[in-house]
């Protein structure tokens, strides 16, 4: 099989915009324009902002080269969106998606993440969008890990068997007790794969409402979920 390309973006939604420099129909316009740039197969956007004016921009300039699975955050404006490149003459090898749900945190966060299980040829994976709590204070650090573990057992349930591609906003860097449970599961992070010596100094994913540069979105790979 080609290569999968695959992103994942924290897209900062409107509704929570406050020092911008531009009007958000342009930026979400610009966003457009990158997405179709880089002929993606998949891709995972967090603070996907439910407005519907903000929905028909995306829907009319990606709607007819992707489809869309949505999960509306609990008690928010946001959400994740997972955009599936759909079959052209172009993408012999399209992706199927068998199935999609969402797990909902409830109680830990009000935080969604979404799950599909896909299909290319015979090849089987699970691909999951999330975006986790930003750790405030000691009760959000707290919620996070939970967040974290929700998923891991969901996916024993959901998909047993299967190979996993966990993407998201993580709001924690490489050494946060989550990203370092998920490792200690036998996670394993694709940006260390590509960039074993490094580390993360001077790795920016993107700049939080604190104004900080962070290294805090991954894509995570598990090559068998237990049975």
């Amino acid at each position: 099989c080609p290569p999968l390309r695959v992103l994942t973006w924290n897209i900062l939604a409107p509704c929570f915009e406050t020092h911008q420099n531009m009007p958000w129909r342009e930026r979400v316009g610009l966003q457009c324009d990158f997405l179709l740039e880089q002929h993606l197969d998949v891709i995972c956007l967090q603070e996907f902002d439910f407005d519907p004016n903000v929905q028909a921009i995306f829907t009319e300039r990606l709607g007819p080269f992707y489809t869309f699975f949505l999960a509306w955050r609990p008690a928010g404006a946001d959400g994740v969106a997972t955009l599936i490149r759909k079959p052209s003459t172009s993408t012999p090898e399209a992706l199927v998606v068998e199935r999609a749900s969402t797990l909902k945190f409830l109680c830990q966060g009000r935080r969604v993440a979404l799950l599909t299980v896909l299909r290319r040829g015979t090849a089987r994976f699970t691909l999951v969008n999330t975006h986790l709590t930003f750790p405030h204070h000691d009760f959000d650090r707290a919620l996070r890990l939970e967040q974290t573990k929700k998923i891991a057992l969901a996916l024993c349930l959901h998909s047993p068997g299967l190979p996993v591609l966990l993407c998201g906003d993580f709001n924690g860097n490489q050494t946060d007790r989550c990203l370092l449970f998920l490792k200690a599961q036998g996670w394993v992070s694709v940006y260390d794969q590509l960039h074993p010596a490094p580390g993360e100094a001077g790795w920016v994913t993107h700049c939080n409402h604190k104004g900080e540069q962070v290294g805090v979105d991954f894509q995570l790979t598990m090559a068998c979920q237990p049975t």
